[in-house]
C-alpha cells in the first residue's frame, strides 16, 4: 500500500496520462492501492480495531492531543516527558507520571473509601500535615487511650513526666505500721536503791535468805537487761525505677 512510515498516502504507481489507453489491469490495480490504503484506516464510526501503536497529537493544557468535538479543552495530552496530563476546561486536574498519580484540586466520591469527609481527624506519623489536611495542636504529649463509649479527653500529667527515670521517694509509699521483733536494750548498772532489813527478812531479796545473821541494813545493788523484743529492718537500696519506655510520635491532622 502506498502509506509511508508517517502514515502518508501517496499516488497509486499507475498514474493515467492523457491520450494514452486506459488499462483494466492498470486501474484494478490502483483500486487495490486505495482499497488496502483504506482497509488501513481508522473508521470515524469507530469500529475498526486498532492493531498497533496509535500515535496522537501531543497537544497542550488548553489543547489536549486526544479532546472532544464541541469541548476541544477537556481531554488527555503529554504535559511532559513520560508525564500524561488529563485536562478539564483548559485546566490540568489529574498528572500521572512513572512514580504515580497526583491529583489536583478536591476529591469527591460517593461511595468508597476515600475521600475522607472534611473534618476527619487522623494520626500521622509525619510532623507536617499531609496536603488537603490541617495539624491540629489541641492536644500536646498525651497518651491514647482506646474506648468503647463517648470519646473524651483528661488526665493531668503530660506523658514524658509520667514515664520517666525517676527514684521512688518515701513520700510516695502507703501508710502502714512496722511491728517489732527482737529488739533488745541493755540496761547497765542498773541501782535499785533499796534498803533492804536482813533481820526481819524483809527487803527486795526476802532478806536475803531466811535465817541468815543478822547484821546493820545495807544497801542492795543490781544489775539487769531490759528485754522489749524484735530488730527493725533495714531499708531499700534507693535505686532509680525505670519508666523510660519507647516510643513513637504521631500528629493529628484534620481534613480541610
Amino acid at each position: 500500500m502506498s502509506r509511508d512510515g508517517s502514515g502518508v498516502y501517496s499516488l497509486p504507481e499507475n498514474p493515467f496520462v492523457a491520450g494514452t489507453p486506459i488499462l483494466s489491469a492498470e486501474v484494478n490495480s490502483d483500486f487495490d492501492d486505495v482499497a488496502d490504503a483504506l482497509t488501513g484506516s481508522v473508521a470515524s464510526d469507530g469500529q475498526t480495531q486498532i492493531t498497533g501503536g496509535l500515535q496522537g497529537f501531543a497537544g497542550t493544557v488548553a489543547l489536549p492531543g486526544y479532546a472532544f468535538a464541541g469541548d476541544l479543552d477537556t481531554g488527555m495530552y503529554r504535559s511532559a516527558a513520560n508525564t500524561i496530563g488529563l485536562a478539564a476546561g483548559g485546566v490540568l486536574r489529574v498528572s500521572v507520571t512513572a512514580s504515580g498519580i497526583a491529583v489536583v484540586g478536591t476529591v469527591t466520591a460517593t461511595n468508597g473509601l476515600l475521600p475522607f469527609p472534611s473534618g476527619t481527624a487522623m494520626l500521622f506519623v509525619q510532623t507536617a500535615a499531609p496536603t488537603g489536611w490541617t495539624k491540629s495542636v489541641v492536644h500536646n504529649d498525651k497518651a491514647l487511650r482506646i474506648v468503647s463509649g463517648t470519646v473524651t479527653t483528661g488526665g493531668s500529667v503530660s506523658f514524658s513526666n509520667t514515664l520517666t527515670s525517676r527514684t521512688i521517694a518515701q513520700a510516695n509509699l502507703p501508710s502502714f505500721n512496722l511491728s517489732l521483733a527482737s529488739v533488745t536494750a541493755s540496761v547497765s548498772s542498773m541501782a535499785i536503791n533499796h534498803r533492804a532489813d536482813i533481820a526481819t527478812g524483809g527487803g527486795i531479796q526476802g532478806a536475803v535468805r531466811a535465817g541468815q545473821a543478822t547484821s546493820a541494813p545495807t544497801d542492795i545493788y543490781s544489775s539487769s537487761t531490759l528485754v522489749v523484743g524484735g530488730t527493725l529492718p533495714s531499708g531499700g537500696s534507693g535505686t532509680a525505677m525505670d519508666f523510660n519506655i519507647q516510643y513513637v510520635d504521631c500528629t493529628i491532622s484534620v481534613k480541610d
